[in-house]
């Protein structure tokens, strides 16, 4: 009752139903949420400070480059 009243009514009722499996599956569960989420993040501001503060301010005029290389140091 105390997990119901905290808040955790989904690891509640997983390992009710389930056992002790269906808590560790629960954590797994939100483990993955979480690093999923975390990675969307990471590559969202990689983007933002590639294409929008390093390609617009750092260097604008830089040579053209092959597709797939790299934007840093021109290397294919």
């Amino acid at each position: 009752e105390d997990q119901i009243n905290s808040g955790i009514v989904s690891a509640y009722m997983s390992e009710r139903a389930m056992g002790k499996q269906g808590g560790i599956m629960m954590l797994t569960m939100l483990t993955m949420l979480a690093m999923s989420t975390g990675s969307g993040e990471i590559m969202g501001v990689s983007s933002i400070i590639v294409y929008d503060i390093y390609q617009t301010y750092i260097r604008p005029f830089r040579m053209k480059l092959l597709p797939g290389s790299c934007l840093f140091c021109g290397l294919p």
